[in-house]
């Protein structure tokens, strides 16, 4: 459970706010930088579970780490995007 929770802090919120430290730094155009931010605010892609399955891993486990991640997101995504919302102007 723990390892669960620190994947989720790190995939829905610390990423989003790396990378949003990256792009103020280097100030792209706004749609360049929503599609950036978005990237890092989604969680994982669904196929991680067969490349697990297919490399011999623990495919439940992993299961796991997405499914807490995409419950997460109800919360992480609104508070990444009103943060994305402050530095970039939205269009």
């Amino acid at each position: 459970m723990v390892e669960i929770i620190k994947f989720v802090i790190t995939k829905n919120f610390i990423f989003p706010l790396v990378f949003l430290g990256i792009l103020l730094l280097i100030k792209p155009p706004f749609h360049i930088a929503l599609i950036i931010f978005l990237q890092s605010a989604v969680p994982p892609i669904t196929a991680i579970p067969i490349v697990t399955k297919r490399l011999e891993g623990n495919s439940s486990v992993t299961n796991q780490f997405i499914v807490s991640s995409y419950l997460m997101l109800l919360l992480s995504i609104p508070v990444m995007f009103s943060l994305f919302a402050r530095f970039f102007n939205v269009i």
